[in-house]
């Protein structure tokens, strides 16, 4: 193997100089954080803890620094250092990352921090509660909950195989592979629930705004990951339209981009999904809204009353109804009206007008008793 080059990689033989070089070239070609990339790339490559990297310096062997070397190049070219190494650390566990998904960033540790919190708040940590993650990318996001959440069990979804592929050896890398299975889908479509917490770092870059990101991200990260159409909510709105089909009592736990907070929650309540009146917003480490929770109950007066009648809400769905509360195995799929603007809005039809009917049968059937 021929010798890299002595410029601007020449690497010395001790791991702190070899920490020290690197940092000042960083520095020069104006990447942030020189020294911490340093380190990373120094450390992991050799084997070594990044604590101790330089403060106990080691010899490192002709092939150790012919690696590093290498890897100071792709970093000049501005290559993430977890893609290079491929691997990266979130919520204190390290992930394998691959060109084929989103390298996670410290930012999405606020979704599971949310996710958690609102875990501890409705008494789920001690309860097999079920998961999805929509966009799961390498896994981050739902293997952390799983592992938190020993009880859990949970679905994730990415419309690139190679993810789920990923996704699915982290999940056994930390042990929770027999509690996640893996789907290749966008966002809903044919996920079948009900689930108790839905998460997702949906892609949120407005498409024109691409261009404009940091390399690292621009040229490293899938677009697929990152474009969010025009105005970056694409795929919220798909997400806010069927999430009370998938989570009808539960929480909806959305990652956003900077200022996009207010504009993903004015999306659930056009959806008239009822948690957006007292939507939970979650702060990163650099104070900006990064996380919004939204309770996914829709109409939960209306559901009170079919539960109250013994009627499985998802009966609505269907044109008829037997006696003992059974879906004829027959029954039909009821179409939405065509004036309706969404889903939503038509189960909510349907269920007013299920009650309308019920009632109008009870009142009949009182007034033929008092004959």
């Amino acid at each position: 193997m021929p010798a890299p080059d002595r410029a601007p990689c020449d690497v010395p033989v001790l791991s702190a100089d070899a920490v020290r070089q690197l940092t000042t070239v960083f520095r020069d070609v104006g990447i942030d954080s020189p020294d911490r990339d340093a380190r990373l790339l120094v450390a992991g490559l050799a084997g070594l803890d990044p604590a101790f990297v330089v403060v106990s310096p080691v010899p490192l062997g002709d092939d150790v620094r012919l690696r590093i070397a290498d890897a100071c190049r792709r970093r000049l070219d501005r290559e993430p250092v977890a893609r290079i190494l491929g691997r990266r650390g979130f919520y204190g566990r390290e992930f394998r990352v691959t060109p084929a998904s989103l390298d996670p960033r410290p930012d999405t540790e606020t979704v599971v921090e949310a996710a958690l919190a609102i875990a501890t708040r409705e008494g789920w940590r001690d309860r097999p509660i079920r998961i999805l993650d929509v966009g799961t990318g390498t896994g981050v996001i739902l293997v952390t909950l799983l592992a938190e959440l020993p009880l859990a069990t949970g679905v994730g979804t990415d419309i690139v195989s190679a993810a789920l592929e990923v996704a699915a050896e982290n999940a056994a890398r930390h042990g929770v592979e027999t509690r996640a299975s893996w789907q290749l889908a966008r966002t809903f479509q044919g996920v079948q629930g009900p689930f108790d917490l839905v998460v997702s770092n949906p892609p949120y870059i407005p498409s024109r705004a691409i261009a404009e990101l940091d390399p690292e991200v621009a040229r490293f990260d899938p677009a697929t990951a990152l474009d969010g159409g025009e105005d970056g909510l694409s795929v919220y709105r798909e997400l806010v339209a069927g999430i009370c089909n998938l989570a009808p009592a539960g929480w909806l736990c959305l990652e956003v981009g900077a200022g996009q907070s207010d504009d993903v929650v004015k999306l659930a309540a056009r959806a008239r999904i009822e948690g957006a009146r007292r939507p939970t917003i979650f702060r990163d480490l650099a104070g900006i809204e990064r996380c919004v929770a939204i309770k996914t109950q829709l109409y939960p007066h209306l559901k009170k009353s079919l539960d109250h009648q013994g009627v499985c809400y998802k009966l609505l769905k269907c044109d008829r109804v037997t006696t003992a509360g059974k879906v004829p195995a027959e029954a039909p799929e009821r179409p939405y009206p065509a004036n309706c603007r969404d889903r939503i809005f038509a189960d909510q039809l349907a269920v007013e007008g299920f009650l309308k009917g019920h009632l109008l049968r009870c009142a009949r059937s009182l007034g033929t008793r008092n004959h």
